[in-house]
């Protein structure tokens, strides 16, 4: 007896799979790209302006890096979580060695809320190389052609400024995009794609070289500061921030004492009459309260 053939159903997923041919996946494929350069380029347009004196928060900075195509360059004190992840995003984009990150790992940059050690772990499971330049309080990122030199903001002096009526950051001309590149990055970077920053990219000038990140962070400079701020975590920025209001209503005095000395003295009861019960003893109230008396007393002496 001859089985039927049931009838194919043209919007069944296997029925899809046998229409779908690599031409046309190749379509998909090139009208999402186009999709995505068409809202890259209307992002940097609606970011391009004519402003010197700019705000330059964590969600600006990690806007400006997502909308790199070349290189990426920043030295601060510390970063935040929004930057850690729009550098690691450019890691994978752009490949490790088209990215300098440039920090000071140390407990007391944390503390102040200039960024936290959560995102230095990111871009160090990232394979990034964060590279250490103590004491700096400065900022500076490059993106492609443009950088801006700003003030980062410590958290527990103030919140972060989102408004470019409050600036923190300058933006410099091109000119001095790869003045302040030389000294951030070392001129060459050997890769298998080839050096961090191309030569032909370079004005023909020799710089002195790079002055700040000169190595990268130690693993012992990293777990020491890790663990101390796993066991001291620092306080809520924003509680801080509140605190501070009453600062001006708190004042601190000193107190000294010349010529005279606070002593205090104590008397152990006898084991026999801790041992008796105290409804035996004879006045017993009386006793007891002439041993606090005198167990208790404090006295000056002049």
């Amino acid at each position: 007896m001859s089985q039927q053939q049931e009838p194919s159903n043209p919007s069944s997923p296997k029925a899809n799979e046998q229409h779908v041919t690599p031409e046309k996946l190749s379509r998909i494929f090139e009208s999402a790209l186009d999709i995505v350069s068409a809202d890259r380029e209307a992002k940097r347009q609606a970011m391009a302006t004519t402003a010197v004196f700019v705000s330059l928060s964590d969600q600006k900075m990690a806007f400006l890096i997502e909308l790199a195509d070349r290189r990426v360059a920043i030295a601060v004190p510390a970063i935040r979580r929004q930057t850690a992840n729009a550098l690691q995003y450019a890691i994978n984009r752009l490949g490790r060695e088209n990215v300098a990150v440039i920090m000071d790992c140390d407990e007391n940059v944390f503390r102040l809320g200039y960024g936290d050690i959560e995102s230095l772990k990111i871009l160090r499971t990232a394979g990034c190389v964060v590279r250490q330049s103590s004491g700096l309080r400065v900022g500076a990122l490059i993106c492609d052609d443009q950088a801006w030199v700003f003030a980062p903001t410590a958290l527990y002096v103030q919140a972060e400024s989102q408004s470019d009526e409050t600036p923190n950051a300058v933006s410099l001309r091109a000119s001095d995009v790869e003045q302040i590149v030389s000294r951030m990055v070392p001129g060459e970077l050997p890769s298998d794609e080839g050096e961090l920053f191309p030569d032909e990219e370079r004005p023909e000038i020799v710089y002195p070289g790079v002055e700040i990140g000169h190595k990268e962070i130690p693993n012992q400079v990293f777990e020491q500061t890790l663990t101390a701020l796993e066991q001291a975590p620092p306080v809520a920025f924003d509680v801080a921030r509140q605190v501070r209001v009453f600062e001006p209503y708190i004042q601190y005095v000193e107190i000294s004492l010349h010529g005279c000395a606070i002593q205090s003295a104590s008397a152990a009861v006898l084991g026999r009459l801790r041992r008796r019960r105290p409804a035996a003893l004879p006045g017993v109230r009386a006793g007891r309260e002439r041993w606090r008396r005198r167990r208790r007393w404090v006295g000056v002496q002049f």
